[in-house]
């Protein structure tokens, strides 16, 4: 982060390679039959801007408009991944081609005011609470499934918006043709029991 003042060259040509790269990767991804390109970025911490707008604004939002840009130039949406309390960047993400946005926090952010101002400009992706309502999801399933005795703690204190809609519907697009093989069942099941062993 001190880079941003300290060395604010290389942080130009930083973003600008990675850039590069990612321009490079999208141009590939193109060549396949795809709805979306998805980035991944965080900017957010669990209040606010890790940086701040005015740094964000100044380095990282002009390598997002080209990237963003490549993508929407050959008519297929952008999505992106930041966790965070972020949404201080929706109406400038929006503005530089963001279609789909995710995870959309319900710790961090004003979901049932967020899905009203964007409603029709800005699909959400998410909307389950990665810190209470995920884990304890996962415990529950791997319960049920295996006849193991478990409760959670406490009831989870959110619930899951439905996503908002650009032209009516919302695609839950992806950024690889469509024959990419997909986890089984009873490898997802398998996943989550390791993971909470």
């Amino acid at each position: 982060m001190m880079d941003f003042y300290d060395h604010p060259g290389f942080v130009r040509e930083l973003l600008g390679t990675i850039a590069e790269y990612n321009i490079s990767q999208v141009g590939r991804a193109l060549a396949y039959d795809i709805d979306a390109v998805y980035f991944g970025d965080d900017w957010g911490a669990q209040h606010g801007l890790q940086m701040g707008p005015r740094l964000w604004g100044e380095f990282i939002q002009p390598v997002l408009r080209r990237m963003y840009g490549v993508v929407r130039r050959a008519g297929k949406f952008v999505m992106i991944h930041s966790c965070g309390d972020v949404d201080e960047l929706f109406e400038e993400l929006v503005n530089i081609g963001l279609s789909s946005f995710n995870p959309f926090q319900p710790e961090v952010m004003q979901v049932y005011e967020l899905l009203g101002r964007y409603r029709g400009r800005l699909c959400f992706h998410g909307g389950l609470s990665t810190r209470s309502f995920c884990p304890t999801a996962a415990r529950r399933r791997f319960a049920g499934n295996h006849g193991a005795s478990w409760q959670p703690a406490a009831p989870a204190a959110t619930s899951s918006p439905r996503p908002t809609t650009w032209k009516g519907t919302c695609r839950w697009p992806t950024c690889w043709p469509s024959s990419r093989p997909r986890a089984s069942k009873s490898k997802l099941d398998s996943r989550i029991g390791r993971d909470l062993d």
